[in-house]
């Protein structure tokens, strides 16, 4: 990587260190299974001493009232952020549960199909040497994909230089995947609104479909 990417990535404390996998047994032997992907040691305490206890010995398909009673168990400190991440994580559990138990898959009990197709995008590309984003991105594109996303590593503390590395690594992707490909970029809520307004211009050369995200800091 070069110099700029090893000293100054303004999302270096921002990275996917591990999960945590949620089961729900049934008495009758059914097992559902849920995730959790940010700090998931944290979520498996939460889980153990405050949402546990709140489902065990509930009947699975009152997925609501479930629901309402973790949130609100939770409200004083768990609205956002790691405590809502492990309430998700339960909640799924509790309709793969549902899913299993109705033997249907969940889109069904969720209120069933509405589309023959629904179109999915390749989503990783993270901010790399341009040589292996493109190679990278090469792969979706040898895979079908007709859409991808992309992150980019620089935000406001990396001044000039870091836009310059946003802008080049945006290019470079774009160059491999030509102007029939819808192109996503993910800034991982590293950009306040003034570094936004000065660096969208710069990217929409590029056509990207959409962006996401920057922070609501000013």
């Amino acid at each position: 990587m070069d110099e700029l990417w090893d000293k100054s990535d303004s999302m270096g404390s921002f990275r996917f260190h591990g999960w945590t996998a949620v089961e729900i047994e049934t008495d009758t032997g059914l097992v559902g299974l849920g995730n959790v992907a940010l700090a998931p040691r944290v979520a498996k305490t939460i889980i153990d001493q405050y949402l546990a206890p709140l489902v065990i010995g509930q009947d699975p398909f009152d997925y609501e009232y479930l629901w309402q009673r973790m949130y609100r168990a939770t409200l004083a400190w768990g609205r956002k952020g790691i405590g809502m991440a492990a309430i998700s994580g339960v909640d799924i559990a509790i309709w793969d549960l549902m899913g299993k138990a109705a033997g249907q898959p969940v889109f069904k009990l969720l209120g069933g199909r509405t589309k023959e197709k629904i179109p999915c995008y390749a989503s990783k590309l993270y901010c790399m040497d341009l040589p292996a984003m493109q190679e990278e991105a090469q792969s979706y594109l040898d895979q079908g994909f007709k859409a991808m996303k992309m992150r980019v590593g620089y935000g406001p503390k990396d001044g000039p230089a870091g836009m310059r590395a946003n802008v080049d690594r945006v290019a470079a992707v774009r160059e491999v995947i030509g102007d029939d490909i819808d192109l996503m970029i993910d800034c991982y809520m590293g950009w306040n609104l003034d570094y936004a307004k000065r660096m969208l211009p710069r990217l929409e050369p590029f056509q990207p479909r959409w962006w996401r995200r920057a922070s609501d800091r000013r």
